[in-house]
């Protein structure tokens, strides 16, 4: 199969890693793959060789036409993406979010090419907006396959869409791990991973760690990622005097190796889909806490065998949930070594199996 990838970009993050990983795994096993992005950033993860990266080269800037947000900038948007599909002639486009999911099916109209959606996220809560909602229901209806990374998210679109659908949870993506052995040889710190954004709630783990840092001297708490929240979140760590001891080190692709070493990962999102950072500090042998949104953490985590699961939102219970673990080693033992036993149900090849047998369904299909 001649397999395509419609994204945004190849900068860090979620969508970003498992577009990668996913093309990486395809080639290897024999099928050709290209990446398509609107805007020109450097990959920040490693691509295969044989993988064809293509850009529409879109800008940011308003003074495009193509970069407005209305009826004109999204025409334009899908008239140079049709442009491309016409000379890559793709059998499979995989949309990697709703966005790019509704670009795909529009785009390719008539071209006979396959178009896969796929939601990343809670729909129930992140963009549902008027538009947004629209957005989601005609890809959802028009595309020939979607993929879910939760049964939750499922639930939220048109109950006619479930006959061409499929749940496939993440892969560990990051090679990395293959490197990474469980150890008690743990530092004094507690890490967080991902984009510095308002959804993933780095702000309340920042005040929460604040409310305890007197009681845990010594320990540092540093935040991997980069974003738009980041004067915000600055200005917080400054107004506390936590300079010394909270650290925003930036995006780091090897980010997990400080996780793997720490005594505690936190994932404070107000919202997920099935978080790779949280699924790679369990698999690395690292104590998990995560804030019980919707939909991935709970599907992840027992709460009190292999993580620690506290109400979304809520500074005063992650405060206590990580002074609980912190103090004692005992219990960071515990669900570290039962977290670490769920690697290999979410290897990349068995995720990238149950990926290819449904798009070789979705292709064969009349």
């Amino acid at each position: 199969m001649k397999i395509a990838f419609l994204i945004n970009s190849l900068e860090s993050g979620g969508s970003e890693r498992a577009a990668s990983s996913l093309a990486n795994y395809f080639v290897r096993c024999g099928h050709e793959c290209l990446i398509i992005t609107f805007f020109d950033e450097k990959p920040f993860y490693k691509i295969d060789e044989r993988i064809s990266l293509n850009c529409l080269h879109l800008t940011k800037s308003l003074g495009d036409a193509a970069a407005r947000h209305d009826i004109a900038g999204y025409l334009k948007r899908s008239l140079r993406l049709r442009k491309m599909l016409k000379r890559l002639r793709p059998d499979i486009l995989i949309g990697m979010s709703h966005v790019m999911s509704f670009y795909a099916v529009i785009a390719s109209a008539f071209l006979r090419i396959k178009v896969v959606g796929t939601e990343r996220s809670n729909p129930f809560l992140y963009q549902n907006t008027p538009y947004f909602r629209l957005i989601r229901k005609v890809s959802s209806l028009l595309a020939d396959g979607y993929v879910f990374q939760t049964r939750g998210a499922m639930s939220y679109f048109p109950r006619k869409i479930e006959s061409k659908a499929v749940v496939i949870p993440n892969a560990l993506f990051n090679p990395l791990l293959d490197k990474i052995q469980p150890s008690c040889d743990k530092e004094n710190t507690v890490t967080a991973v991902g984009r510095l954004e308002y959804v993933k709630g780095f702000d309340l783990l920042i005040g929460a760690f604040s409310d305890i840092a007197g009681q845990l001297p010594g320990t540092k708490l540093i935040i991997f990622g980069e974003g738009s929240q980041r004067p915000e979140l600055e200005k917080i760590i400054r107004e506390a005097g936590l300079e010394e001891i909270v650290l925003l080190p930036g995006a780091d692709a090897r980010a997990v190796c400080h996780v793997a070493r720490s005594s505690l990962f936190v994932l404070p999102s107000r919202l997920e889909g099935m978080p790779n950072a949280l699924m790679e500090a369990m698999a690395c042998g690292t104590a998990c806490i995560a804030a019980d949104c919707d939909f991935g953490p709970r599907e992840l985590i027992e709460d009190g065998e292999n993580g620690i699961l506290v109400p979304a939102q809520d500074r005063e219970a992650l405060a206590k949930a990580m002074l609980r673990v912190m103090s004692d080693s005992s219990l960071r033992r515990h669900i570290a070594e039962k977290a670490a036993r769920f690697r290999s149900d979410y290897t990349m090849e068995n995720i990238g199996v149950k990926w290819l047998d449904y798009l070789k369904r979705v292709s064969e299909e009349s």
